[in-house]
């Protein structure tokens, strides 16, 4: 298999799933009701499409023979997201507060691509080392979708969303003591200009001031901290809710029964062939649901990007007419040069996310399973190799779009470098993609 052949095929399934994802921002500005619609979407693809999918195909290929291969695909996926999560940790770390938010929304999502429900599809028949592909590439990727979701579901709720009510908290904290001194300054203004008239009103106000900054302090370190544990207590509870979702609980039960002889016997039976036919109808319309979904997702972030830098141009617009006083321009050029600023670490930021994201994250993997598999300790199957390779470089099929919209944590930051990571996670999966292709191929 040639250079040539493996990028040709690996940008082919790219720009296909690019460009179906295209059409739902197209079909997006149509909608008359965008929101309503898209979470109504976003639920059925949850309650119904990804999971029919799911049974269907794990149940058809699971054995008790390949048990193992599902086995090491849980595996997988729990060691890209710890990862990815340690590297958000470690890089949040090193940069300003402001991105806090956004580089732990990052440990959630792999890529803001769908790959990894497509490229099965696209690949299947393709010959790799005297082997081809088959629907058992789609089966892993799925299992192995399904505990990606569990866990990025976990982190949404335990780390990221805390994290930004927190944030959030300490914001309105903020804001309100630097009321108030304002305030105090604007007091101690007018009473030095009638200094001479009233001598002991300006102390007054200031200690009443400086009395409201430091009541305004104890409040906020006055706020009950939750102990270890009903820490522990709202962990297990809030994994024990998400194990119920629909999605990993089909996952694992098809797990099951695909490798229970006795338990096949419901899918062969009269009610199960109904009930599986009826499942395979719906199944396969997952994969143009969740592409329409990430064009939802990624015009979303756009739109919210947009209402953001409106409401930050009305602000530098005031500040500007503000700073066109006398004795301004100092302060003015000095806005000038922070705006600059801001944007250059916009830009570092985007590079250090996508790089950790894109390209640390899936090339520690690929050397932890070239190690496993240099001492035997994996299955031979190429359709397991290539669907735990897919699975550590490419996303999960439940789109980043669901778990934001049942957390509700889409930031107006990670909006704004989204399309920065998409674009990322595109030059990303053709270069992995061509690599995984020769390695297989050879």
């Amino acid at each position: 298999m040639s250079v040539a052949y493996c990028i040709a095929k690996s940008a082919s399934i790219v720009m296909e799933t690019v460009l179906c994802a295209l059409f739902g921002v197209f079909v997006w500005k149509r909608i008359t009701s965008p929101k309503q619609s898209t979470e109504g979407i976003a639920a059925i693809s949850l309650t119904v499409f990804l999971p029919s999918l799911t049974f269907v195909t794990i149940t058809r290929q699971a054995k008790w023979g390949n048990i193992t291969a599902f086995l090491w695909m849980f595996v997988f996926a729990c060691l890209s997201k710890t990862m990815t999560l340690l590297l958000a940790t470690f890089t949040r770390s090193l940069c300003p507060a402001q991105w806090h938010g956004a580089i732990l929304l990052s440990s959630i999502l792999q890529s803001s691509l769908t790959f990894g429900i497509t490229a099965p599809f696209l690949l299947r028949g393709l010959s790799l080392d005297t082997s081809m592909v088959t629907e058992n590439v789609l089966a892993y990727v799925l299992f192995y979708s399904a505990v990606s979701f569990l866990i990025s579901w976990v982190i949404g709720e335990l780390v990221v969303k805390p994290f930004m009510e927190e944030r959030h908290h300490e914001s309105l904290m903020s804001s309100r003591l630097e009321l108030v001194h304002y305030g105090t300054q604007i007091m101690q203004r007018e009473e030095s200009v009638n200094e001479s008239e009233v001598p002991v009103t300006d102390s007054v106000k200031t200690r009443h001031g400086s009395n409201s900054d430091n009541h305004t302090e104890q409040e906020a370190q006055n706020q009950p901290h939750p102990s270890r544990s009903s820490r522990c207590s709202d962990a297990l509870g809030v994994i024990a809710a998400v194990s119920k979702r629909p999605i990993i609980v089909i996952a694992f039960v098809s797990v099951i029964i695909g490798i229970t002889p006795p338990l096949q016997w419901i899918l062969v039976s009269p009610l199960g062939v109904m009930v599986v036919g009826g499942m395979k109808l719906i199944a396969y319309g997952s994969v143009p649901l969740q592409l329409f979904l990430y064009g939802v997702e990624l015009f979303a972030a756009q739109e919210m990007a947009g209402t953001t830098r409106t409401a930050r141009t009305g602000v530098e617009e005031r500040e500007r007419d503000s700073d066109s006083a006398p004795g301004r321009d100092g302060e003015a050029t000095s806005a000038g040069q922070n705006n600059c600023g801001a944007k250059r670490g916009t830009l570092v930021m985007c590079s250090l996310l996508a790089f950790n994201v894109h390209f640390l994250v899936p090339m520690v993997c690929f050397a932890f399973i070239l190690l496993l598999r240099s001492h035997n300790l994996l299955p031979s199957d190429i359709n397991f190799l290539l669907a735990a390779l897919i699975g550590t470089c490419a996303p999960s099929t439940v789109d980043p779009f669901l778990v934001y919209n049942a957390n509700e944590i889409m930031s107006a930051t990670y909006s704004k470098i989204l399309p920065f990571m998409d674009a990322s996670a595109i030059v990303a999966t053709i270069v992995w993609f061509s690599v995984y292709f020769l390695y297989l191929g050879g």
